[in-house]
């Protein structure tokens, strides 16, 4: 009996291996992408060549399916094919299923291929790029629904079951973490792969993954808030508190070069982040010289969170994120700002879906007078504090204590130090 048959398609041929086929031959087969199906022995002796992890995954398989402990399996194989880089191999990347196989299979025999009279490398391209869009179409059924259990992934290879229950999260998990590099185009391939590849890569396809991923998330993050309302019971009402945490906050946009205190104020508000973010946008509309000494301080950002009793000291009770946007040019007169005028690209993805803005409240003065310091010598945040010298004494920064009781120490060492040396000459003049 033959231990080994074709399936022949239009543009190639792949191996379908029965039991005792030579295991050798079967691995070598495998690393070539070139496998449709394995039809192997009890004892899996054909996959003896194959990574341990995998074939134990295929052992568990026959473990923990009753059906599956006599009778034989098939497992089905969708293959990338490799790549060679001056010296190096890219490996394929694999897609493979596993399940309970008939008993008498019908063997066709293999038919001769025609002839193309194409170049190597455009003969292996087309069946490479559609060797990755069907392992990707094949993540994507498992991440919309369908029932499978994950056996085994690695970095190039993925094993599947069929299953009676939905998929777990930790399947869609490691579904999705494989399905990545598809969905990044960030596979192991060479750079003309990877161009073919998502330029063949369908507008449903896109869209697919686009679902995949938000399916996904979608079904983690109400796995997670039902364990937090199993665990709680009341989520809405801790969110409601969490979100109402007393935060005021102070903040000024400055010109720090401008010496006087008045002029040098761009915009300033009063807000509190209890009720979520805010923000405000300020238009200078000035020029500024590159060779300016201090243009380090042309925008100055100052702020005071005004409550010291929140969080200990190091702790940052809020971020802060900004843009800036500029135009350089030698012609000053020339520039000209347009306020709430924003750069839009018009149904880049109308194909797949909408970006929709962050919503910012407004800024309701809760006061109708507040104060904050801006004096010129605040400190940079960051800014590495010099240490100071004195006497046998190193100090960081400005000392916590009065002036007054650091001028009367400092005197009395002092008194001291000068009662010692007025004692050694004593001493020095009696002898």
């Amino acid at each position: 009996m033959k231990k080994i048959f074709t399936t022949d398609k239009k543009t190639k041929s792949l191996f379908n291996f029965l039991e005792g086929a030579d295991a050798n031959l079967v691995y070598q087969a495998f690393q070539a992408g070139l496998i449709d199906n394995i039809y192997p022995s009890c004892n899996l002796q054909e996959l003896k060549f194959f990574p341990s992890s995998m074939v134990e995954s295929i052992k568990n398989f026959r473990k923990k399916v009753l059906k599956a402990k006599d009778n034989p399996i098939y497992i089905r194989c969708i293959s990338s094919l490799p790549e060679w880089i001056q010296e190096s191999t890219l490996s394929p990347y694999h897609f493979l299923e596993i399940g309970l196989s008939k008993a008498n299979r019908e063997i066709e025999q293999s038919q001769p291929m025609e002839d193309k009279d194409l170049p190597f490398i455009e003969i292996l391209h087309p069946n490479r790029i559609n060797g990755l869009r069907r392992i990707s179409e094949k993540i994507i059924e498992i991440i919309s629904g369908s029932k499978k259990k994950i056996n085994y992934t690695d970095s190039h290879c993925i094993i599947t079951s069929w299953s009676y229950n939905n998929t777990s999260q930790e399947d869609l998990r490691q579904a999705s973490k494989f399905g990545e590099k598809f969905m990044n185009n960030s596979m192991e391939v060479s750079n003309a792969t990877r161009q073919h590849f998502c330029r063949h890569a369908e507008q449903k396809h896109i869209r697919a993954f686009v679902d995949m991923t938000l399916h996904y998330n979608k079904t983690l993050y109400n796995e997670i808030f039902d364990r937090i309302r199993n665990k709680e019971n009341e989520i809405s009402q801790q969110k409601e508190i969490l979100l109402r945490i007393n935060s005021p906050i102070k903040m000024a946009l400055i010109d720090n070069r401008i010496t006087d205190r008045q002029d040098c104020i761009l915009g300033a508000a009063r807000g509190n982040l209890a009720y979520q973010k805010f923000m405000f946008s300020v238009y200078p509309k000035f020029a500024l010289d590159l060779k300016s000494a201090n243009i380090d301080k042309t925008l100055s950002f100052i702020h005071h969170f005004e409550r010291s009793d929140l969080m200990n000291p190091g702790d940052k009770p809020f971020t802060i994120t900004y843009l800036i946007g500029y135009a350089l040019t030698n012609s000053h007169h020339s520039i000209d700002y347009k306020k709430d005028e924003y750069i839009e690209l018009d149904d880049v993805f109308s194909e797949i879906g909408h970006v929709k803005d962050k919503q910012f409240c407004d800024i309701n003065p809760q006061e109708n007078s507040w104060v904050l310091n801006i004096a010129r010598n605040k400190k940079a945040l960051g800014e590495t504090l010099r240490p100071r010298i004195s006497m046998d004494s190193l100090h960081i920064g400005e000392s916590s204590e009065r002036k007054d009781s650091n001028l009367i120490r400092n005197m009395s060492l002092k008194i001291d130090s000068l009662r010692q040396n007025i004692k050694q000459i004593s001493e020095v003049i009696n002898e």
